[in-house]
């Protein structure tokens, strides 16, 4: 398999994890993918990884939020 191939396959895996819709700074998504696609694959798997956990958690916080404060 293609290695560039497989690297869009899985970040197309990290978006579906992602809630993508419910992530309001769309720069800081176009800023992360191109820094996920610039990495070597090692590196840029552990990066997608906490980057899954770090978005979902702000997704509960903001999830959490009292309606009045958004």
């Amino acid at each position: 398999m293609n290695f560039q191939l497989f690297n869009f396959q899985f970040l197309l895996i990290v978006c579906k994890l992602i809630h993508w819709d419910f992530i309001e700074n769309w720069y800081l998504k176009i800023e992360n993918l191109l820094r996920l696609l610039s990495y070597n694959f090692a590196f840029w798997l552990d990066y997608s990884l906490s980057f899954v956990i770090n978005n979902n958690l702000l997704l509960l916080s903001y999830h959490f939020k009292p309606f009045y404060s958004r």
